[in-house]
């Protein structure tokens, strides 16, 4: 089976987090992040030139036009955002569980397995 939220379910050693996969799935959120800023100055700034170009009422229309695609972006773009920060937080809580667990494992393997 595939990868699923980080952790390689068919691995040699069973369940085990893969930090690649987690760490490339931020890179890429990060990616497309700044990929849809860059989309939205490019379409404030063709805005921008058309309410400076033209005065007539198709321009004020494809204007408005303009402001609603813009303000759905924004939308997305804040989605996005608050979607990559909860996939960070959930990454640190894996880690932050794994290490529990290791600690704990630690722990108590001397009185399952005594030497």
């Amino acid at each position: 089976m595939s990868d699923v939220a980080g952790f390689n379910i068919n691995s040699s050693d069973g369940l085990s987090n893969d930090e690649t996969a987690m760490l490339q799935t931020l890179q890429t959120l990060d990616k497309h992040l700044s990929d849809m800023e860059t989309a939205g100055q490019t379409v404030r700034k063709i805005q921008t030139q058309v309410s400076e170009a033209y005065r007539a009422r198709s321009s004020a229309t494809h204007a408005a036009g303009i402001d609603e695609w813009l303000k759905t972006h924004a939308r997305i773009t804040e989605r996005t955002r608050f979607f990559l920060e909860g996939t960070k937080m959930a990454k640190n809580l894996l880690a932050d569980a794994e290490d529990e667990s290791n600690t704990f494992a630690l722990g108590i393997a001397g009185a399952i397995n005594p030497g």
